[in-house]
């Protein structure tokens, strides 16, 4: 079992020894050109099976590589979530307490949030916004853009940077709503999973893996990618309506835990290696 495409000498060596080799596929990048894509999939012909983990990511390869699609299962992401979920706030006092989790790139939108607190709080809303998560090595000019943005828009008390932390749950609890701002197709989205297991209500880029990863979610909003307005009405729909949207949330814990638990993956993967279904 292949755990990644990009170093395609795994195939031909499982070739040589006679072994079945199967790639489970977490890439899809849809917006590359069709003969980037092909050449990223054309090690996968050496595969026996492939196993991967969205119909977005399937969508994908076929429209690259047609003829691996009917070897190919989908089997989503297995997901754990907190050991202890800790309700909502039952009343927002003193505003609304906003979480952007992801590494702080351009590809998962963490500017468009910024720009949604500067119109939340425009509106006379209370908003707090907490970033989680941190850049990848030469991306600090970035983040330095993101702290200048804050500055400019007067919102040093409103935005806080937390770097990353090995725990995300801890954080998750403190706050009210997630933001899942990704600008960028992305094959799943494991934080807009997580967001629910912990309980919390959701605003979500309606594209691609964050779609299904956020399908069996009723405490989600999904909005256009990019559009920092349709975020901030987001918020303001969810708090106009705070008793009505931390109940779906917490439904949202139990319902999404059985659609992304290790059980549904483990049998998906065994279904998609052509194993036997004890196994």
């Amino acid at each position: 079992v292949v755990n990644t495409i990009t170093p395609p000498l795994w195939f031909p060596l499982a070739r040589l020894a006679g072994r079945k080799t199967v790639c489970h596929v977490h890439e899809a990048e849809g917006t590359a050109s069709l003969l980037l894509r092909t050449a990223l999939y054309l090690p996968l012909a050496l595969c026996d099976r492939i196993v991967i983990n969205s119909r977005f990511a399937l969508d994908v390869l076929a429209k690259s590589a047609p003829w691996l699609a009917s070897r190919t299962t989908i089997a989503y992401n297995a997901v754990e979530g907190p050991r202890e979920v800790v309700p909502p706030r039952v009343t927002l006092d003193g505003g609304v307490r906003l979480l952007f989790m992801g590494r702080l790139s351009h590809r998962k939108g963490p500017h468009v949030v910024i720009e949604a607190v500067d119109k939340l709080k425009r509106s006379g809303r209370t908003v707090r916004l907490q970033v989680l998560g941190a850049i990848f090595p030469g991306n600090e000019t970035y983040e330095q853009g993101l702290r200048d943005r804050v500055a400019e828009l007067d919102l040093a008390d409103e935005v806080v940077f937390l770097g990353f932390r090995p725990s995300i749950w801890q954080t998750v609890a403190e706050n009210d709503i997630v933001l899942i701002s990704s600008v960028v197709d992305e094959p799943f989205g494991n934080t807009a999973v997580e967001a629910s297991l912990a309980a919390r209500p959701l605003v979500v880029s309606n594209i691609a893996g964050l779609k299904e990863a956020s399908h069996a979610a009723a405490g989600a909003v999904r909005v256009p990618a990019g559009d920092a307005e349709a975020v901030a009405d987001a918020v303001r729909m969810i708090t106009d309506d705070w008793p009505t949207w931390r109940r779906a949330a917490i439904q949202d814990a139990k319902t999404v835990a059985d659609t992304f638990s290790a059980e549904q993956y483990g049998r998906a993967f065994v279904e998609g290696c052509g194993l036997p279904a004890h196994l």
